[in-house]
Protein backbone atom coordinates (compact mmCIF):
# COMPACT_ATOMS: atom_id res chain seq x y z
CA UNK A 1 0.00 0.00 0.00
CA UNK A 2 1.25 3.46 -0.91
CA UNK A 3 0.28 7.03 -0.10
CA UNK A 4 -0.41 8.66 3.25
CA UNK A 5 -1.25 5.88 5.68
CA UNK A 6 -2.44 8.45 8.24
CA UNK A 7 -5.62 8.64 6.15
CA UNK A 8 -6.41 4.93 6.35
CA UNK A 9 -9.16 3.54 8.59
CA UNK A 10 -9.99 0.04 9.89
CA UNK A 11 -12.51 -0.23 7.02
CA UNK A 12 -9.60 -0.48 4.59
CA UNK A 13 -8.58 -3.85 6.08
CA UNK A 14 -11.84 -5.66 6.89
CA UNK A 15 -11.05 -8.39 4.36
CA UNK A 16 -8.12 -9.51 6.55
CA UNK A 17 -7.82 -11.99 9.41
CA UNK A 18 -7.55 -10.25 12.80
CA UNK A 19 -4.85 -11.30 15.27
CA UNK A 20 -6.04 -10.37 18.77
CA UNK A 21 -3.40 -9.82 21.48
CA UNK A 22 -4.76 -10.19 25.02
CA UNK A 23 -2.66 -10.15 28.18
CA UNK A 24 -2.95 -9.52 31.91
CA UNK A 25 -0.03 -9.09 34.29
CA UNK A 26 -0.92 -11.00 37.45
CA UNK A 27 -2.69 -14.17 38.49
CA UNK A 28 -5.23 -12.00 40.28
CA UNK A 29 -6.25 -10.52 36.92
CA UNK A 30 -6.68 -13.91 35.26
CA UNK A 31 -10.47 -13.66 35.41
CA UNK A 32 -10.24 -10.46 33.34
CA UNK A 33 -8.72 -12.29 30.36
CA UNK A 34 -12.01 -13.62 28.94
CA UNK A 35 -13.51 -10.13 29.26
CA UNK A 36 -10.55 -8.62 27.40
CA UNK A 37 -10.78 -11.30 24.68
CA UNK A 38 -14.51 -10.69 24.23
CA UNK A 39 -13.94 -6.95 24.05
CA UNK A 40 -11.35 -7.42 21.28
CA UNK A 41 -13.59 -9.84 19.37
CA UNK A 42 -16.66 -7.61 19.67
CA UNK A 43 -14.75 -4.50 18.63
CA UNK A 44 -13.24 -6.19 15.56
CA UNK A 45 -16.70 -7.44 14.57
CA UNK A 46 -18.23 -4.00 15.10
CA UNK A 47 -15.54 -2.52 12.83
CA UNK A 48 -16.62 -4.88 10.06
CA UNK A 49 -14.13 -7.74 10.36
CA UNK A 50 -15.91 -10.99 9.50
CA UNK A 51 -13.10 -13.56 9.43
CA UNK A 52 -12.52 -15.74 12.50
CA UNK A 53 -9.77 -14.07 14.53
CA UNK A 54 -6.58 -15.70 15.80
CA UNK A 55 -6.27 -15.06 19.53
CA UNK A 56 -2.93 -14.86 21.37
CA UNK A 57 -3.49 -14.90 25.11
CA UNK A 58 -0.92 -14.61 27.92
CA UNK A 59 -1.09 -14.24 31.70
CA UNK A 60 2.37 -13.02 32.65
CA UNK A 61 4.06 -9.80 33.71
CA UNK A 62 7.19 -7.90 32.78
CA UNK A 63 9.36 -7.66 29.67
CA UNK A 64 9.33 -11.45 29.31
CA UNK A 65 5.56 -11.32 28.83
CA UNK A 66 5.81 -8.67 26.11
CA UNK A 67 8.53 -10.67 24.35
CA UNK A 68 6.51 -13.91 24.55
CA UNK A 69 3.37 -12.29 23.14
CA UNK A 70 5.23 -10.64 20.27
CA UNK A 71 7.13 -13.83 19.42
CA UNK A 72 3.86 -15.75 19.26
CA UNK A 73 2.44 -13.05 16.98
CA UNK A 74 5.51 -13.22 14.71
CA UNK A 75 5.30 -17.02 14.61
CA UNK A 76 1.70 -16.86 13.36
CA UNK A 77 2.57 -14.28 10.71
CA UNK A 78 5.74 -16.00 9.48
CA UNK A 79 3.97 -19.35 9.44
CA UNK A 80 1.28 -17.99 7.09
CA UNK A 81 3.19 -15.91 4.50
CA UNK A 82 0.29 -15.78 2.02
CA UNK A 83 -2.32 -14.75 4.53
CA UNK A 84 -3.26 -11.12 5.11
CA UNK A 85 -3.50 -10.02 8.74
CA UNK A 86 -4.37 -7.05 10.90
CA UNK A 87 -3.27 -6.94 14.56
CA UNK A 88 -5.53 -5.71 17.36
CA UNK A 89 -4.43 -4.82 20.90
CA UNK A 90 -6.57 -3.21 23.60
CA UNK A 91 -4.21 -0.28 24.09
CA UNK A 92 -0.74 0.86 23.05
CA UNK A 93 0.97 0.13 26.42
CA UNK A 94 -0.31 -3.47 26.26
CA UNK A 95 1.50 -3.97 22.93
CA UNK A 96 4.89 -3.40 24.58
CA UNK A 97 6.03 -1.29 27.55
CA UNK A 98 9.52 -0.87 26.14
CA UNK A 99 9.59 1.84 23.46
CA UNK A 100 12.38 0.18 21.48
CA UNK A 101 10.58 -3.15 21.53
CA UNK A 102 7.32 -1.49 20.48
CA UNK A 103 8.90 0.31 17.51
CA UNK A 104 10.77 -2.84 16.42
CA UNK A 105 7.57 -4.88 16.51
CA UNK A 106 5.72 -2.15 14.61
CA UNK A 107 8.49 -2.19 11.98
CA UNK A 108 8.15 -5.99 11.70
CA UNK A 109 4.44 -5.55 10.95
CA UNK A 110 4.89 -2.64 8.53
CA UNK A 111 7.51 -4.54 6.53
CA UNK A 112 4.81 -7.14 5.89
CA UNK A 113 2.12 -4.54 5.19
CA UNK A 114 0.26 -5.45 8.39
CA UNK A 115 -1.43 -2.62 10.29
CA UNK A 116 -1.56 -2.48 14.08
CA UNK A 117 -4.82 -1.20 15.55
CA UNK A 118 -4.49 -0.19 19.23
CA UNK A 119 -8.06 0.34 20.39
CA UNK A 120 -7.08 3.38 22.48
CA UNK A 121 -6.22 5.04 19.15
CA UNK A 122 -8.94 3.39 17.07
CA UNK A 123 -6.96 3.73 13.83
CA UNK A 124 -4.33 1.67 12.00
CA UNK A 125 -0.71 2.45 12.82
CA UNK A 126 2.27 1.86 10.53
CA UNK A 127 5.99 2.45 10.95
CA UNK A 128 6.24 4.29 7.61
CA UNK A 129 4.17 6.89 5.75
CA UNK A 130 2.01 7.48 8.84
CA UNK A 131 4.00 10.12 10.76
CA UNK A 132 1.14 11.48 12.89
CA UNK A 133 -0.13 8.12 14.09
CA UNK A 134 3.37 6.76 14.59
CA UNK A 135 4.17 9.82 16.72
CA UNK A 136 0.99 9.33 18.78
CA UNK A 137 1.76 5.62 19.20
CA UNK A 138 5.36 6.36 20.22
CA UNK A 139 4.24 8.93 22.80
CA UNK A 140 1.79 6.46 24.36
CA UNK A 141 4.46 3.73 24.41
CA UNK A 142 7.01 6.12 25.95
CA UNK A 143 4.54 7.24 28.63
CA UNK A 144 3.87 3.57 29.47
CA UNK A 145 7.60 2.86 29.74
CA UNK A 146 8.08 5.89 31.99
CA UNK A 147 5.20 4.84 34.20
CA UNK A 148 6.81 1.44 34.66
CA UNK A 149 9.89 2.90 36.39
CA UNK A 150 8.16 3.96 39.64
CA UNK A 151 6.23 0.66 39.59
CA UNK A 152 9.52 -1.23 39.48
CA UNK A 153 10.96 0.84 42.31
CA UNK A 154 7.86 0.21 44.43
CA UNK A 155 8.07 -3.52 43.65
CA UNK A 156 11.75 -3.63 44.66
CA UNK A 157 10.97 -1.90 47.96
CA UNK A 158 8.10 -4.32 48.59
CA UNK A 159 10.37 -7.29 47.85
CA UNK A 160 13.04 -5.88 50.17
CA UNK A 161 10.54 -5.58 53.01
CA UNK A 162 9.16 -9.05 52.29
CA UNK A 163 12.69 -10.44 52.25
CA UNK A 164 13.21 -9.18 55.81
CA UNK A 165 10.21 -11.25 56.88
CA UNK A 166 11.44 -14.39 55.14
CA UNK A 167 9.29 -14.14 52.03
CA UNK A 168 11.32 -14.60 48.87
CA UNK A 169 10.06 -14.40 45.30
CA UNK A 170 10.42 -17.34 42.96
CA UNK A 171 8.96 -20.71 42.15
CA UNK A 172 8.80 -23.20 45.05
CA UNK A 173 12.01 -25.21 45.23
CA UNK A 174 10.80 -28.66 44.21
CA UNK A 175 11.73 -31.48 46.59
CA UNK A 176 11.36 -34.00 43.75
CA UNK A 177 8.92 -36.02 45.81
CA UNK A 178 7.51 -37.44 42.53
CA UNK A 179 10.89 -38.98 41.70
CA UNK A 180 11.74 -40.38 45.13
CA UNK A 181 8.62 -42.08 46.46
CA UNK A 182 9.69 -44.78 48.89
CA UNK A 183 13.28 -43.50 48.81
CA UNK A 184 15.24 -40.81 50.68
CA UNK A 185 14.49 -37.28 49.49
CA UNK A 186 16.47 -35.99 46.50
CA UNK A 187 19.08 -33.97 48.42
CA UNK A 188 20.03 -37.10 50.38
CA UNK A 189 20.42 -39.08 47.14
CA UNK A 190 22.65 -36.40 45.60
CA UNK A 191 24.69 -36.07 48.80
CA UNK A 192 25.41 -39.81 48.78
CA UNK A 193 26.91 -39.49 45.28
CA UNK A 194 29.28 -36.62 46.06
CA UNK A 195 32.22 -38.81 47.22
CA UNK A 196 32.03 -40.93 44.05
CA UNK A 197 32.03 -37.81 41.88
CA UNK A 198 34.98 -36.30 43.79
CA UNK A 199 37.03 -39.49 43.34
CA UNK A 200 36.20 -39.76 39.66
CA UNK A 201 34.43 -43.09 40.12
CA UNK A 202 31.36 -41.73 38.35
CA UNK A 203 30.83 -38.79 36.01
CA UNK A 204 28.53 -35.93 36.85
CA UNK A 205 26.29 -36.82 33.91
CA UNK A 206 25.92 -40.48 34.96
CA UNK A 207 25.38 -39.51 38.59
CA UNK A 208 22.61 -37.10 37.56
CA UNK A 209 20.97 -39.73 35.36
CA UNK A 210 21.06 -42.28 38.19
CA UNK A 211 18.69 -40.12 40.26
CA UNK A 212 16.61 -38.89 37.33
CA UNK A 213 17.93 -35.33 37.08
CA UNK A 214 19.46 -33.29 34.30
CA UNK A 215 23.14 -32.59 34.87
CA UNK A 216 22.60 -28.84 35.33
CA UNK A 217 20.02 -29.33 38.09
CA UNK A 218 22.12 -32.08 39.69
CA UNK A 219 25.17 -29.81 39.90
CA UNK A 220 23.06 -26.99 41.30
CA UNK A 221 22.08 -29.25 44.19
CA UNK A 222 25.72 -30.36 44.62
CA UNK A 223 26.71 -26.69 44.90
CA UNK A 224 24.04 -26.12 47.55
CA UNK A 225 25.31 -29.13 49.50
CA UNK A 226 28.92 -27.91 49.25
CA UNK A 227 27.92 -24.46 50.54
CA UNK A 228 26.02 -25.90 53.51
CA UNK A 229 28.92 -28.19 54.35
CA UNK A 230 31.38 -25.28 54.24
CA UNK A 231 29.10 -23.37 56.63
CA UNK A 232 29.00 -26.34 59.00
CA UNK A 233 25.22 -26.70 58.60
CA UNK A 234 24.83 -29.55 56.12
CA UNK A 235 23.15 -31.92 58.57
CA UNK A 236 20.67 -29.24 59.64
CA UNK A 237 19.83 -28.31 56.04
CA UNK A 238 19.21 -31.93 55.07
CA UNK A 239 17.06 -32.45 58.15
CA UNK A 240 14.90 -29.50 57.11
CA UNK A 241 14.50 -30.96 53.63
CA UNK A 242 13.56 -34.32 55.20
CA UNK A 243 10.88 -32.55 57.24
CA UNK A 244 9.51 -30.71 54.20
CA UNK A 245 9.26 -33.91 52.15
CA UNK A 246 7.65 -35.70 55.11
CA UNK A 247 5.08 -32.88 55.32
CA UNK A 248 4.36 -33.15 51.59
CA UNK A 249 3.94 -36.92 51.90
CA UNK A 250 1.21 -36.61 54.51
CA UNK A 251 -2.30 -37.49 53.39
CA UNK A 252 -4.21 -34.53 51.97
CA UNK A 253 -1.09 -32.53 51.08
CA UNK A 254 0.64 -33.83 47.97
CA UNK A 255 3.54 -32.64 45.85
CA UNK A 256 4.38 -29.19 44.56
CA UNK A 257 3.35 -30.07 41.04
CA UNK A 258 1.72 -27.14 39.26
CA UNK A 259 -1.62 -28.88 38.83
CA UNK A 260 -1.90 -30.52 42.23
CA UNK A 261 -5.62 -30.27 43.09
CA UNK A 262 -5.17 -29.58 46.80
CA UNK A 263 -2.83 -26.60 46.82
CA UNK A 264 -3.53 -24.76 50.08
CA UNK A 265 -1.25 -26.90 52.28
CA UNK A 266 1.40 -27.04 49.58
CA UNK A 267 1.45 -23.24 49.39
CA UNK A 268 1.53 -22.99 53.18
CA UNK A 269 4.52 -25.34 53.38
CA UNK A 270 6.32 -23.24 50.79
CA UNK A 271 5.54 -19.96 52.57
CA UNK A 272 7.03 -21.08 55.88
CA UNK A 273 10.10 -22.70 54.33
CA UNK A 274 11.17 -20.67 51.29
CA UNK A 275 13.13 -18.04 53.25
CA UNK A 276 15.19 -20.66 55.07
CA UNK A 277 15.78 -22.76 51.94
CA UNK A 278 17.18 -19.84 49.97
CA UNK A 279 18.90 -18.00 52.84
CA UNK A 280 19.49 -20.60 55.59
CA UNK A 281 21.93 -18.36 57.44
CA UNK A 282 19.35 -15.60 57.87
CA UNK A 283 16.21 -17.44 58.99
CA UNK A 284 15.22 -20.05 61.55
CA UNK A 285 14.60 -23.62 60.43
CA UNK A 286 10.89 -24.17 59.76
CA UNK A 287 10.70 -27.71 61.14
CA UNK A 288 11.55 -26.80 64.74
CA UNK A 289 11.69 -23.03 65.39
CA UNK A 290 9.63 -21.39 62.66
CA UNK A 291 9.10 -17.80 61.55
CA UNK A 292 5.77 -16.20 62.66
CA UNK A 293 6.38 -13.17 60.41
CA UNK A 294 5.37 -15.12 57.31
CA UNK A 295 1.77 -15.61 58.48
CA UNK A 296 -1.14 -13.86 56.80
CA UNK A 297 -3.91 -14.03 59.37
CA UNK A 298 -7.65 -14.05 59.03
CA UNK A 299 -9.18 -10.95 60.71
CA UNK A 300 -9.19 -12.46 64.24
CA UNK A 301 -6.72 -15.32 64.64
CA UNK A 302 -7.68 -17.67 67.50
CA UNK A 303 -4.04 -18.09 68.52
CA UNK A 304 -0.51 -16.97 67.73
CA UNK A 305 0.98 -18.26 64.48
CA UNK A 306 4.19 -20.24 64.84
CA UNK A 307 5.45 -20.19 61.25
CA UNK A 308 6.45 -23.85 61.42
CA UNK A 309 5.71 -26.69 59.01
CA UNK A 310 3.33 -28.26 61.50
CA UNK A 311 1.44 -25.00 61.98
CA UNK A 312 1.25 -24.59 58.19
CA UNK A 313 -0.34 -28.02 57.90
CA UNK A 314 -2.81 -27.37 60.73
CA UNK A 315 -3.70 -23.80 59.68
CA UNK A 316 -2.96 -23.51 55.94
CA UNK A 317 -5.27 -20.50 55.53
CA UNK A 318 -2.86 -18.48 57.67
CA UNK A 319 -0.01 -19.02 55.22
CA UNK A 320 -1.45 -18.33 51.78
CA UNK A 321 -0.03 -15.88 49.21
CA UNK A 322 -1.44 -12.40 49.67
CA UNK A 323 -2.23 -11.93 45.99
Amino acid sequence: MMGNRDLMTPADFTDRTPILLARVSTSGQREALPVQQKFLRDTAKRMGFKKTPIEIVNQQSGAAADSKTLKEMEKVILGNPRKKFVVFVRDSPRFARNINQAVAALEFLTNRDIPLIPLDMGQPVFNEKAPLRKMQFSILAAVAEGAKAPENEARKEAEKEARKRGLVSGVPQDSYEEKTKGKPQMRRLVDALRPAIASGAISQTKAAASVGLLRQKFMQIVKELDEREAAGKLDEWLEVWDAIVAAERRRGVGSRKKFNKNRSRVKAIHRVSVGYLQFPDDFQRPDTVGNPDVATFPPKPPKQALGTLEDALENPDWYQPTR
